[in-house]
This record gives structure tokens, sequence and C-alpha cells, in this order.
């Protein structure tokens, strides 16, 4: 069978996809992915074949980056975002859908990957690594409040997302011979058949909601080891001999203007506790500048080779960075700056694998200090963290893919 992928976002948010289509392919299927230019080398580097949506995800972080946690900027941000490739996107899309047995696109490209699958008349899959259905269980995804209305705050999000991008999408739809969507929200159902969802996460860390309908399936993290591609520098090798198991701080794609602070308050906090450091730069640059004996510097380096050799992770809140983490059985500290990591540092911290998430913008060496000490030291923290033995058992991306045959040949 022929499969085609749709995800747009940084390269955190499109690896877990990419790792399914690596294992769909194992399979014996084929697997066309559309997302951006940028990771063209990264996708057919993992034998899967490469179509350009378009759009570039270094400015919609930079965007995003501006607003924070709050819904409504988010989804503005996301518009605008959107709004400067989307007709290139629908037409690119349309495109790399055109031979596909089937597609499997994310909640964000919804909005142009459901008139396409209506229009072509092809099974469709949405794919997540956040749980976007609702449920009276827990609050939306991109929720700051802590108003107690964990269902209502599903439909509002929803709903937000689709009346910013109604308008645009209906002009799309008629060019294309559908009808209009009206201003329910259309995009749970094709005809009135729900879409099956496949989540990229544990249920070990959420549990199934009891309202949940059978075709949503949470399958396991889907994670992407390079691990046997990929050589430790002799520096690292020796850094991570010289001393105890330092901690990691990274902040993955997220980037911002103010990292020399971050930067600065990271190792002041490293300094204050006496524990060494292990710094991943990222997009954002973090680390740049002189840097004490006790912490080392990396560009890049596979998860599931680094993570089992630290003391605990602090890191950024992304959910496959999070899960790498609760894999490794590490504590882990969450410092969220935008979209679902605020969502995945109230999880980690309910679940007791980790100290209270602290925002980026209230971050100081005080708090910094006293978070990563918790983190690295807490036994309790470090018991409850076992629970990623039952993760690396999961083999989610597997799963993944083995119910979308059956999907496919019932």
């Amino acid at each position: 069978m022929r499969f085609t992928m749709i995800s747009v976002g940084t390269r955190g948010d499109v690896q877990p996809y990419v790792a399914l289509g690596v294992e769909l392919r194992r399979a014996g299927h084929e697997v066309r992915f559309a997302t951006h230019a940028n990771f063209a080398a990264f996708i057919t580097g993992q034998g899967l074949e490469f179509a350009n949506l378009g759009g570039d995800p270094v400015k919609l972080v930079d965007g995003l980056m501006k607003c924070g946690t709050n819904p409504a900027d988010f989804a503005l941000t996301y518009y605008r975002f959107a709004s400067a490739f989307f007709e290139e996107a629908l037409e690119n899309g349309y495109r790399a859908c055109q031979d596909a047995d089937a597609v499997l696109y994310t909640n964000q490209t919804s909005g142009g990957s459901h008139p396409i699958v209506e229009k072509l008349n092809v099974p469709a899959f949405r794919m997540d690594i956040c749980p976007f259905d609702r449920t009276r269980e827990f609050t939306a995804v991109v929720w700051p409040f802590d108003w107690d209305i964990n269902g209502l705050s599903h439909q509002v999000w929803q709903y937000a997302i689709h009346l910013v991008f109604r308008a645009r999408v209906n002009r799309y739809r008629r060019r294309i011979g559908l009808s209009n969507y009206s201003l329910r929200y259309p995009y749970n159902d094709i005809s009135g058949r729900p879409i099956p969802v496949l989540y990229a996460y544990s249920p070990h860390v959420i549990p199934r909601p009891k309202e949940w309908g059978d075709h949503i399936h949470i399958t396991g993290y889907w994670f992407l080891d390079q691990q046997q591609d990929w050589q430790p520098p002799a520096a690292l090798l020796d850094f991570l001999a010289d001393g105890p198991a330092p901690v990691y701080v990274g902040f993955g794609s997220m980037s911002d203007a103010d990292f020399e602070r971050v930067t600065h308050t990271a190792l002041a906090a490293l300094k204050q506790n006496g524990q060494r450091g292990l710094l991943l730069t990222g997009w954002g640059g973090l680390g740049n500048g002189d840097l004490p004996d006790t912490v080392f510097k990396l560009d890049a380096a596979p998860h599931e080779w680094l993570f089992p050799r630290m003391a605990a992770v602090a890191h950024h809140g992304g959910s496959g960075t999070t899960g790498a983490g609760l894999r490794a059985g590490k504590p882990t500290l969450i410092v969220p700056f935008l979209y679902d990591q605020p969502f995945w540092g109230k999880w980690i911290h309910k679940l007791g694998v980790g100290p209270a998430p602290i925002p980026r913008h209230k971050l100081t060496v005080e708090n910094f200090a006293t978070a990563l000490k918790t983190a690295a030291t807490d036994e309790g923290l470090r018991d409850r963290a076992a629970l990623g033995e039952k993760i690396c058992a999961e083999n989610g991306a597997v799963n993944a893919a083995r119910l979308i045959e059956r999907y496919m040949t019932a």
C-alpha cells in the first residue's frame, strides 16, 4: 500500500511521525512524507519519499515564542504562519496525496488535509503526539487557565481553531467542488464516519479517558532511534567518565532573544548546586560563550544514547523529548515555553516523576537550582521514574503501523 503523511512544525514535532513512516516502510509499504523543505534531507535519509509542503518552521517558533501559552494568541499566530503558505500547502498537499491509498495527517494540518481526503475519497487517519479529543478527565492541551471546565476547554479550543481558519478553508473547498463547512467542528469525521485517531504517547503517562470511542487509540511513543548511526565525540566520553552523571539542560527547537539570560541562569544554578551539566544547544543557541570545566556543550545527540547517562533531564517539555526522558527512567524538570509544553509539565509533576514545571518567564537561578537538585537527588522521583521500563516495552510505532494495516484490510 502507498501512504501519504502530512505534518508541520519543528523537528521534534515531525520526528515521531517519521518514526511511524519508517515502520510502515519496514512493513513493505511505500511512504511519502509531506512537510517543510527544512526537513527534506532528514526525511529521505530515513528511506521515505519527501514532498515539499512549504513554510518555514523557524518562523513559526519565532512567532509562537512571542505569544507563549495564551490560546487566543496562539491561534492567531498559527493562523498568520499558516496563511503565509496556505495556498501553496493546499496545492502541494493535494498533489502529494494523488496516488495514496490512505492519508495520515496531524491535528495541526486538519484544515487542509480533511478536504483533500474528502475530495479524493480515500481512508484517513489522524496522528498526534498530544491528546486533542474531548474529555472531561483533563483540560485541552492549550489551556493555561486553572478553571475546572475540562470538557468545555476542549470545545472552546476546537471551535477557536475552526472559526479562525473556516473562511479560508471554505474558499478552498468551493474551489475543489466541496460544500462549505458549517459552524460545527468538522474534523472528527468524514461523511458521518469517525476518523481513526492514533496517539503517539504512552497510556502509562496519560490513561485512556473512559468516554473516548473505539476509533481512538493510544499506541505508545513513536521513537526514531538513531543510536546505531551516531558516534559520540571523544571529548564527550571523556567528560562523562571524569565525574558523576551530569544534568541534561536543553530546549530543543525553542528560540528566544533572551537565551543569554537563560544560559546564565542554567550555569549559575548548576554552580550553586555543585552539579555537572550537559547543555544541548538547539536552535536557540543555548550555551554560546565560555563554559566552566563542569559543563559540556553539545550540538546534537540521540536522546536514547544520551539520557540514560544523565542524573536527570531538564528541557522545554516537547512531547518527544518528554517521552525520551521518561523512557530513560530519569526524573524530568520541564521549563515550558509554549503550546503543549505546560500540559506535559503538569503531567510530569502529577505522575510524580519530576518537580513542578517552571515557566520560562518565571525562571530564576534560585528556583532552577532548587528544582535541578530535587530532580537529581530525590529518591521518590527516581523510584517513580521506573515507569520507563513500561514505556520501553510498548513499541508504539509498530503498534500504530499494525493498527493502520488492520483498518486498511478490514
